[in-house]
């Protein structure tokens, strides 16, 4: 799995003290989705600033990320969030029960397409019926879209892996699964970072 690889890159990525730590737009954009007191599992949480958000709005959070960096300094801060240093494409089914929510921002196109396939057929049978899959990712309309070298089809490492998804790809696969989309997006204004004018979809789904 190429994350594992990145895994330094990461270590030092997180340990900067200039990283935004308020919440993303698409945080902020999903939260009136979410229903206080129920549970939401993080895919790739990074320096848990989403995660954060989602505890003071009251949701209970398991937030995984192969960082451990990023887990350790997570945990030094004050809130009610499980931050757990764990691949999360190699979860075992049961691991985690009764899971409502699972939340995915900038971590699923940093995976091999072999780790996305298998990370969201186990979305697709760990959540609740009628719970919740969301997903914000870099998509082949992204600038940084064939920079650096060529790994896979739509897969390049300049400093560090990605992938890049096709939108009506991925709404197909999810749909196999038995999710239902809700909503779906793709633009360049959703989540820009200085200079990093990200093309990405944004996709809600539920389970059926």
């Amino acid at each position: 799995m190429i994350s594992n690889k990145d895994n330094p890159y990461w270590n030092k990525f997180y340990s900067k003290k200039e990283l935004v730590h308020k919440p993303s737009s698409f945080a902020l954009s999903i939260v009136d989705e979410l229903t206080k007191g129920k549970k939401l599992l993080e895919l790739g949480c990074g320096n848990g600033r989403d995660s954060f958000f989602f505890d003071q709005n009251g949701i209970k959070v398991i937030a995984l990320d192969l960082s451990k960096d990023a887990i350790a300094i997570n945990k030094l801060k004050k809130s009610n969030v499980n931050f757990i240093e764990k691949d999360f494409t190699n979860i075992k089914l049961d691991e985690y029960l009764n899971i409502d929510y699972v939340y995915s921002r900038f971590s699923l196109h940093s995976i091999e397409k072999k780790d996305y396939l298998r990370t969201i057929e186990w979305v697709s049978k760990q959540l609740k019926k009628s719970g919740k899959f969301f997903i914000e990712a870099r998509t082949v309309n992204d600038p940084l879209f064939g920079k650096g070298e060529k790994m896979a089809d739509d897969a390049y490492v300049d400093t560090h892996y990605r992938r890049f998804f096709r939108i009506k790809e991925v709404m197909k696969e999810l749909k196999t699964l038995g999710f239902e989309i809700t909503h779906s997006s793709e633009n360049y204004t959703d989540s820009w970072y200085k200079d990093d004018h990200a093309v990405v979809m944004r996709i809600i789904c539920e389970k059926k």
